[in-house]
């Protein structure tokens, strides 16, 4: 069961780790590459953050957003979410390897919502003040 972590923002963002086997990922429009490892996907939910992360861990889906596609090779082993902007979120994962392109459609600031991290301990920097 997902719960939520309530938050004095309306816009929610969240992130999602991920397990992933080295391959190419296809999307509707792009393929992308990925190595082996585990990589943190950075999303915005607004008032319904649980309805949104479930459906992208969920494998009966309709594959939409490129988020969908990452269970080609990627399983997922935790999601949280954070009373902070998904573009703030980005911004500050920025500091590690990312997948060009990936899941920042509606985000120019940032050039991936999509990164590669060495631990769980990486995302810790997105939750200090």
């Amino acid at each position: 069961m997902l719960h939520e972590v309530t938050s004095l923002t309306k816009r929610k963002g969240y992130l999602v780790l991920f397990l992933c086997k080295e391959g190419i990922l296809s999307s509707r429009a792009k393929n992308f590459k990925l190595s082996e490892g585990l990589y943190c996907y950075v999303g915005s939910c607004g008032n319904n953050c649980a309805k949104r992360i479930s459906r992208h861990l969920s494998s009966d889906k309709k594959m939409f957003w490129h988020v969908d596609f990452l269970s080609q090779l990627c399983v997922p082993v935790l999601a949280l979410v954070i009373g902070k902007e998904e573009k703030e979120i980005a911004r500050v994962m920025s500091r590690f390897p990312s997948i060009k392109g990936f899941g920042n459609t509606d985000d120019k600031e940032n050039e991936s919502h999509l990164f590669l991290i060495n631990s769980i301990d990486d995302v810790l920097i997105v939750l200090s003040p």
